[in-house]
């Protein structure tokens, strides 16, 4: 037979035995050592009149028991405070044998038995008909014999004082007794397994003690054939005043095909663990309720879990705190860590991603729900080696390519060398040439408009001279004179502010580097910008604020030239807050904030304000050099160009900036406190 029909012959012999475990009369459920159900045949609802939802895997045997308490079924009192009673004996996993009558006046004989696994199996059997059997002993040993016979399980009276044993036709055939057996005739201990007697005695003893008030017990009980059928022997003794015990009148019912089935399901069992746990992968299965209802021993190891604390029935929200808290998601807050994961788990669906560990081990985790929400299974492979083979591959490819990029660079370079050398000396040679007539054009500017305003005060005055026609038409000149001179003034000054830009961006000299005051250089540089933007525009208010840590101290760099980067971006900062604050509403408060921050061996550097921001369809180009957002004539795009000159290759530090449009904008620098070599 191929493993396909295997598989095939196990599923049906697997549902056969579910379809057979339910056409039983007596009602069972199997729960786990954390008193969850793992399974339960219908009777088992039926008998206590569970609704399907209540009673399902995964369902709380307290949960159970409550609802029975609403119900009566154990009597006046606070339902918690029955239920909790009651689960204090049931976790002591001590066989016990008890009786109840329910609030519509049934009898439930209820068995709670542990077994091997840590586990409990809790069986239910409506003894209503042998209740009913023993009244009708008590009124006529008639009808006695008529109940018996009719009864589905045989029973038998034992008269305790004179050892004598009654038991009923139905009794008799079920164990093979062949002809009348009298009183004195069976000899019982004789008949039960050498295994079970201990037990059966125990049980018993502790019946007619008094210390169990109904009597039920599982046995092997030999027939006359030689067979040993399971039995369930339970009922109930009869006692004096003094309760010294008279008479049990008892059933007996054949449990040898639960057994059986009981057996199957622990082979079964044992085949998958042992199936489980000599699998290299760490499998977990969850349910509907996030509760881990199977898992390995690999499943452990991979993850460092402590078997003392990790047990089949765990909450995943147990595994999420104890990885939280011992750091493996990483810094946060751990109940946020927590709640998100939980959240993502109960969507049930596929995933499968890595976590590198702490230690370096790389684990691959790949999870793939159950058929209707029912929860999921996940595996747990060590792919450490594997990534250690890819991550040798690519740092060898990297190696080769870094090889060839250098060997590229070294061409490259002498080339460029001396094109920036070339490019440098002419870039100042131009703006050297242009500044000569510029000067010119800003002095005449400037000489022409106090000419123009002498000769509109010699035309004032003489003014009657001149026909009315003329003086307007004069008036009119001089308008427009005085017009182009302002426009010829304020673009000669702004191409004036560009060649001096131009000059300082090309020179390419020795820098002088000395170890100073980081903070102390920013401090004199924001008293420098807010007093220039003051004699500037008088009414011109804004707040410039320092948040200058401490610790950062001395740091080797270009005073010069790092005052320049730190002034360029103040005076970006005030112009994009006073732009701002003519449009914006009267709440609107202008805000700079500059900051340094010490991080070990380099220091940080941060200017944020919360004027008109940078669109982000320009950010990527605000470092090139003639790039502005300002408005013609009020920028010359060069002082973003020079400070990201001065941080990166001046310093060989990093610029970058972050904003939001219409909100703020905020510029980073970072560089060693040691100048790079090189």
């Amino acid at each position: 037979m191929n493993k396909s029909s295997q598989a095939d012959s196990s599923a049906r012999r697997g549902g056969l035995i579910d379809r057979g475990l339910d056409l039983l009369g007596q009602g069972f459920g199997v729960f786990d050592r954390s008193l969850h159900l793992v399974g339960c045949n219908a009777a088992f609802r039926d008998l206590r009149g569970y609704r399907a939802d209540e009673c399902r895997p995964g369902a709380a045997l307290s949960d159970l028991l409550l609802i029975n308490a609403r119900r009566g079924d154990y009597g006046p009192g606070d339902p918690a405070e029955l239920v909790a009673e009651r689960m204090t004996a049931i976790g002591t996993f001590e066989p016990r044998r008890l009786e109840r009558r329910l609030h519509d006046g049934r009898h439930l004989a209820i068995s709670y038995q542990p077994i091997a696994n840590d586990g409990l199996v809790v069986s239910f059997l409506d003894v209503t008909e042998i209740r009913r059997a023993e009244q009708a002993l008590k009124r006529s040993e008639e009808r006695y014999a008529l109940v018996a016979e009719a009864a589905e399980e045989g029973i038998y009276e034992w008269l305790i004082q004179d050892d004598e044993t009654y038991i009923s036709p139905r009794l008799q055939r079920f164990f093979k007794f062949t002809g009348a057996v009298g009183p004195k005739d069976l000899d019982w201990e004789t008949h039960i397994h050498p295994e079970d007697l201990e037990h059966y005695r125990t049980t018993l003893r502790a019946h007619l003690e008094g210390h169990e008030q109904r009597w039920s017990c599982e046995y092997r009980f030999q027939d006359q054939g030689g067979d040993y059928v399971w039995v369930l022997d339970h009922g109930t003794t009869t006692r004096d005043e003094d309760g010294t015990p008279r008479r049990m009148v008892a059933a007996i019912r054949d449990i040898s095909e639960l057994k059986a089935r009981e057996a199957e399901v622990a082979e079964k069992t044992a085949i998958l663990e042992a199936t489980l746990e000599n699998m290299d992968q760490g499998i977990s299965m969850v349910n509907s309720d996030l509760e881990v209802i199977a898992f390995n021993h690999r499943f452990l190891d991979l993850l460092e879990f402590p078997p003392d604390q990790f047990k089949t029935g765990f909450h995943m929200s147990q595994a999420f705190r104890y990885n939280a808290e011992r750091g493996e998601y990483g810094p946060g807050d751990v109940e946020e860590q927590i709640r998100q994961r939980i959240d993502l788990a109960r969507r049930f669906e596929p995933h499968e991603f890595e976590r590198t560990r702490p230690d370096g081990t790389v684990i691959e985790i790949r999870g793939n729900p159950l058929p209707n929400s029912a929860g999921f299974v996940t595996t747990y492979s060590d792919i450490t080696k594997r990534k250690k083979a890819e991550e040798g591959l690519r740092v060898a490819k990297e190696q080769a390519e870094r090889a060839l990029a250098e060997l590229t660079q070294v061409q490259d370079s002498l080339i460029q060398a001396e094109k920036l050398a070339s490019l440098g000396q002419m870039t100042a040679g131009i703006a050297h040439e242009i500044k000569n007539p510029l000067n010119f054009v800003n002095n005449f500017a400037e000489l022409s408009a106090e000419l123009l305003g002498e000769l509109k005060e010699t035309l004032n005055d003489s003014q009657t001279q001149f026909p009315a026609e003329a003086r307007e038409g004069l008036a009119d000149v001089m308008s427009a004179l005085e017009i182009n001179l302002g426009k010829i003034a304020e673009h000669g000054n702004r191409a004036d502010r560009i060649v001096k830009s131009m000059l300082e961006h090309a020179r390419h000299g020795p820098s002088a580097f000395e170890v100073c005051d980081l903070n102390v250089l920013i401090e004199d540089a924001v008293n420098l910008a807010y007093h220039a933007a003051r004699a500037e525009n008088s009414a011109f208010k804004a707040k410039l604020k320092t948040d200058l840590d401490g610790d950062v101290g001395q740091v080797r760099l270009n005073k010069q030239d790092f005052s320049r980067a730190i002034l360029n971006l103040l005076n970006n900062a005030l112009h994009a807050v006073g732009a701002r604050a003519r449009a914006a509403d009267e709440g609107y408060e202008p805000t700079i904030t500059v900051t340094s921050r010490s991080h070990g061996e380099t220091v940080e550097v941060a200017v944020r304000d919360n004027g008109t921001g940078i669109p982000e369809a320009v950010k990527e180009t605000i470092f090139e050099p003639f790039f502005t957002t300002k408005p013609a004539g009020e920028g010359t795009g060069l002082g973003l160009s020079l400070t990201y000159e001065i941080v990166t290759q001046g310093h060989g530090g990093t610029m970058s900036v972050t904003s939001e449009e219409g909100r703020y904008s905020e510029f980073t620098l970072r560089l060693s406190r040691e100048r790079p070599q090189g």
